[in-house]
This record gives structure tokens, C-alpha cells and sequence, in this order.
């Protein structure tokens, strides 16, 4: 079943890089969309070299002043390179750093890239180091309810793709360590100009889209997942690069509790630049609540 659909701040990025949006204008174009929750990226919360608490304390009021509530954050860290390039201990310092924000700010979610291995590492020493990392995290995670998500948008990685997330989930049996599915993994390549790789490493080629059976594995340890999206496709009432109908239905009738941050990525100059972001992100946001909460068909959608 599922939970709260949050819209993530990148859907309204265009906006902040072209006009230097100020953040009580983000939040209200978000509102007018319909969301109650809100999902924050790092930007917004100003974390380096140390967050300030006035800043986050102006920040969560700002959002509930337009009747919302902080959904996820949403931070850049990949640990195990991090670790690599800086000190381990600033890293872990970093991450227990944004477990507070995130619980200051009244969210249990915080979601974090797993990443990559540390250059010269196995796949199997990339997992087992990324496991000794969150022993040591997750203790804070546990003191402040915050539940950390593994952003898994691949299909082949120890730890970026749903396979690698579930091994380490699976281990680690805490409720504060999750896979957060992101449906990039699920994405098939449609031809409709949409770029035929990673966003956050174009240097990797893509494989062959996750199975729709691979997302229903994951959901049992998913109670938060990334709803990136790229286009609406009016007549069919869908994003048609995934397989989404199968996908929402598994949501649905899954017995967990499954909340959402839509992302729509469609506005990036490489794609379709010149569409309506907001439109674009509220057409979407629709679609996801008519299937998820009140039907799927054509006819639920023109009543």
C-alpha cells in the first residue's frame, strides 16, 4: 500500500538555476501541485562545513507554513570513495550530521547513494566495508528514527543495484537500513531523446532494464521509494519508459507501507527542455495518486 507521494525539489530545479528561486517561491509552486510532503535535496539544507540550526529551524517553518511536511532529505555522499579522497571519520561525522538534520526537520527518511567501490576494491571487499560503515551509523540512525534509504538506480552493482542493496539489507537485518528503489533501474530506453545512461556516472553503460519480479523483491525492505519520471503520456495515463502499470499494481497491493518522492527529470536541457516542468510534475503527481489511491483507468481519470 502506499503512504505519503512527496515531490521531490528537483522537480522545480529549472526554475532555481534559471531564475534563483527563493525558497518560500519553491515551496509554494510544490503546494500548487497538490503535495503535502516535500522532499529535500541537500541545497536546501546547507549542510557544509556544519549545518546551522537557525537556518533549518526557518526552513521547517517555511514548509509547514504552506500546510506541508518534510518528506525525505535527499544527500550526495558516496561513502566509500569519500572515504577514499578524505578521512573516514569526517565522513561518518558528514553522515551522522545529515541523521540529525533529517530528524530536526521531522522526516524519518534520509536517503543516501550507495555508490561505488573504493578504487582497487572487490565487489565483495566494496560490500563488506560498506557494512562495517553503517555498523557504526546506524546506532544514530536508531536514536534518531531515521531510516536511511539506499538510492539503487542500476542493474549491475555491488551496491547500487537492487541485487547488491538487498545482500547488504539482508544482512545488516536493521529496520534503519533500507533499499530505496530508484525506477531508473527499471527504465527501458524509449528513443523519445531520453539519454542512454546514468545520470550520476554517464561513464557506465546501461544494461538491459531491471525485471519487474526484482522490483516486488525489494519492496519488503522498501518502505520508501524514488518515483523518478520523464514524460505523461495523456492517452494511456502513464510514464511509458517502465513497465509502470506492473510496478504501481505491486505497490498497491503490497501489505507494507511504501511512501514516494516523484522526481520528474524530463526538464534537464538533454531531454526536453522546453516543456512546463510544473505542468509536466503535476500531470505525473496526478497520475500516481489516481493509480495508487483511487484507480487506473481512463474513465477514473476524466471523472
Amino acid at each position: 500500500m502506499v503512504g505519503t507521494i512527496g515531490i521531490n525539489t528537483l522537480c522545480i530545479e529549472k526554475f532555481t538555476l534559471t531564475q534563483n528561486l527563493p525558497n518560500y517561491k519553491a515551496f509554494e509552486l510544490i503546494r500548487t501541485m497538490g503535495a503535502e510532503g516535500v522532499d529535500l535535496l541537500e541545497d536546501y539544507m546547507e549542510p557544509h562545513p556544519h549545518p546551522n540550526l537557525y537556518h533549518l529551524r526557518e526552513l521547517k517553518k517555511l514548509i509547514h507554513s504552506y500546510g506541508m511536511f518534510v518528506n525525505s532529505t535527499w544527500f550526495y555522499t558516496d561513502p566509500l570513495r569519500a572515504c577514499y579522497v578524505s578521512d573516514r571519520k569526517k565522513v561518518m561525522d558528514d553522515i551522522k550530521e545529515y541523521i540529525a538534520i533529517t530528524g530536526f526537520l521531522g522526516s524519518h527518511f534520509l536517503m543516501l547513494p550507495p555508490g561505488d567501490p573504493a578504487p582497487g576494491m572487490s565487489d565483495r571487499e566494496a560490500q563488506e566495508a560498506f557494512i562495517r560503515f553503517y555498523e557504526e551509523l546506524l546506532p544514530v540512525a536508531e536514536e534518531y528514527e531515521v531510516i536511511i534509504g539506499m538510492e539503487v538506480g542500476r542493474m549491475h552493482s555491488p551496491l547500487s543495484s537492487p541485487k547488491g542493496a538487498l545482500q547488504i539489507v539482508k544482512q545488516m537485518k536493521s529496520k534503519y537500513l533500507t533499499v530505496c528503489p530508484d525506477w531508473e533501474a527499471w527504465r527501458i530506453h524509449s528513443g523519445n531523446g531520453i539519454p542512454d545512461y546514468y545520470a550520476e556516472a554517464p561513464d557506465v553503460l546501461r544494461d538491459p532494464a531491471c525485471s519487474v519480479e526484482t522490483f516486488i523483491e525489494c519492496l519488503e525492505y522498501a518502505p520508501f521509494i524514488h518515483a523518478k519520471v520523464y514524460e505523461y503520456d495523456e492517452e494511456r495515463d502513464i510514464d511509458p519508459n517502465y513497465p509502470l502499470a506492473e510496478m504501481l499494481d505491486a505497490v498497491r497491493n503490497s501489505p507494507y507501507v511504501h511512501h514516494m518522492s516523484m522526481e520528474y527529470e524530463g526538464w534537464t536541457p538533454e531531454i526536453y527542455p522546453d516543456r512546463d516542468p510544473l505542468k509536466v510534475s503535476k500531470q505525473l503527481f496526478d497520475m500516481l495518486n489516481r493509480r495508487l489511491k483511487g484507480g487506473t483507468t481512463q474513465q477514473q481519470k476524466n471523472t
